[in-house]
């Protein structure tokens, strides 16, 4: 995937977001729970393999991937959104077939929600002004997705090169996203 074909991605997931209606997801999607020992929790992972995939005259091809953070956030569908517009674009011929991945966070819904402020925000140097919120896990889920996740991705699908990936968020996941792209 090229950078204008990155960015095109990007600027159509942007546009997704906020329209009425998403592009259709097309391919085969694969659910597990992947536990962190960095992070000490787990997560639940979507990854959404393009129909070519599975073409055995293809078995040798690696796929551009894209990682979309949040992608079980109650109500804004984010997997959902992302690996449609991959669909579509593929169909329209505008990006190479892509596997996307989205990180969701595996809890308990009947439990208050922690992961996203954990996981996306820098540690404070007064943790205490939130009241007991846990923030400041930015680090250590910068080492899941590189020591951790990465790799297990890499092991079991045909991952492209890193000059083909990227990382997608919006609010927080989006201050994550350009932390770990300060690392």
């Amino acid at each position: 995937m090229t950078r204008a074909q990155l960015t095109g991605l990007v600027l159509a997931l942007l546009a997704g977001c906020v329209g009425p209606e998403k592009p259709e997801l097309v391919g085969r999607v694969e659910e597990f729970t992947f536990d962190s020992a960095l992070v000490g929790d787990s997560y639940q992972l979507f990854v959404r393999l393009p129909p070519e995939y599975d073409d055995v005259s293809l078995a040798g091809r690696a796929f551009p991937l894209v990682v979309q953070l949040d992608a079980n956030l109650a109500t804004l569908e984010e997997f959902a959104v992302t690996a449609g517009f991959a669909s579509q674009l593929e169909t329209d011929g505008d990006i190479a077939p892509t596997l996307v991945v989205g990180i969701g966070t595996a809890y308990d819904p009947n439990t208050p929600r922690r992961g996203r402020a954990r996981d996306f925000t820098l540690p404070l140097e007064h943790p205490d002004t939130l009241g007991g919120s846990t923030t400041g896990g930015a680090p250590q889920s910068y080492a899941f997705l590189r020591d951790e996740l990465v790799p297990h991705l890499e092991a079991t699908y045909r991952v492209a090169p890193p000059a083909q990936r990227a990382l997608f968020g919006h609010s927080l996941g989006g201050l994550f996203a350009v932390y770990a792209l300060s690392q």
